[in-house]
């Protein structure tokens, strides 16, 4: 069984520290080592950040951005979906490219995290998973149990 938790917030930059201190809390809870903490936090900050400033048109500022987070037998999966414009154009070709204003993003939080995908299309959105395992698998249980 996976336990999930949702978190949805307004695609605004205000709330990414929250989503931040969201998952840097659930990560350690779940027995993550600080630097794959640190790993988690920078790189889904990185793919809130992304979705604030990509995602949605002027007239949609504001829109929603779900996280979604699973845990499972010590595996930390991390969910970042918007509904806005989408990563690719109709024939799939990136929207953003690298230039002075950034468009490593992606590159980042491939080498940050394991088992990283990313789903798009145009007017429908963007899906970025992402996980972190740990090797201390019983953790999540027991900590929760003991903060009971």
């Amino acid at each position: 069984m996976i336990d999930r938790i949702e978190l949805r917030v307004p695609s605004k930059a205000e709330y990414v520290s929250i989503i931040r201190a969201f998952v840097t809390d659930l990560s350690r809870r779940l027995g993550l080592c600080t630097s794959s903490v640190e790993d988690v936090q920078v790189a889904v900050s990185e793919a809130c950040t992304n979705v604030v400033l990509h995602a949605y048109s002027d007239d949609k500022h504001g829109s929603e951005l779900v996280v979604r987070c699973g845990i499972k037998d010590g595996r930390l999966t991390v969910e970042i979906t918007d509904s806005g414009q989408g990563f690719a154009d109709a024939v799939g070709k990136p929207k953003y490219t690298r230039d002075r204003d950034g468009g490593f993003g992606l590159v980042l939080i491939r080498n940050l995290m394991e088992n990283v995908s990313l789903d798009s299309s145009p007017d429908q959105g963007t899906v970025v998973r992402m996980s972190k395992q740990t090797d201390r698998s019983g953790v999540w249980r027991s900590q929760v149990r003991s903060s009971l």
